[in-house]
């Protein structure tokens, strides 16, 4: 996955979060922030946040992969699982999985 792709799946995964988001500023230039019609919008634009996320995280850990799967052709292998081990363990707890699969990843090529 090359820089431009991940852009563009972001933008792609994003697409329903923007145009929800220009909907609640409206609503609440018009109505203001304290109104129903704006909490009801705002509810909504937090759904599709929790909804994307997942989505985000998952094209995020393909990028990742594919830079290291790179840096492996400049690198080597064994330097490449050594930065990967090194930012695993920098990580938060809720991206260990990811990190791991990574390794995984650029192990097995």
């Amino acid at each position: 996955m090359t820089p431009q792709q991940y852009f563009d799946a972001l933008q792609q995964a994003q697409k329903p979060l923007v145009a929800q988001q220009k909907i609640v500023a409206a609503i609440a230039a018009h109505h203001g922030v304290k109104s129903v019609q704006y909490r009801k919008e705002f509810e909504k634009e937090c759904k599709i946040i929790q909804t994307i996320y997942p989505k985000e995280m998952d094209l995020l850990w393909q990028f990742r992969t594919a830079c290291y799967a790179e840096k492996v052709k400049q690198k080597g292998k064994e330097s490449v699982l050594a930065e990967i081990i090194k930012e695993g363990k920098a990580c938060l707890p809720e991206y260990k999985d990811g990190w791991r699969n990574v390794y995984k990843s650029i192990s097995a090529i």
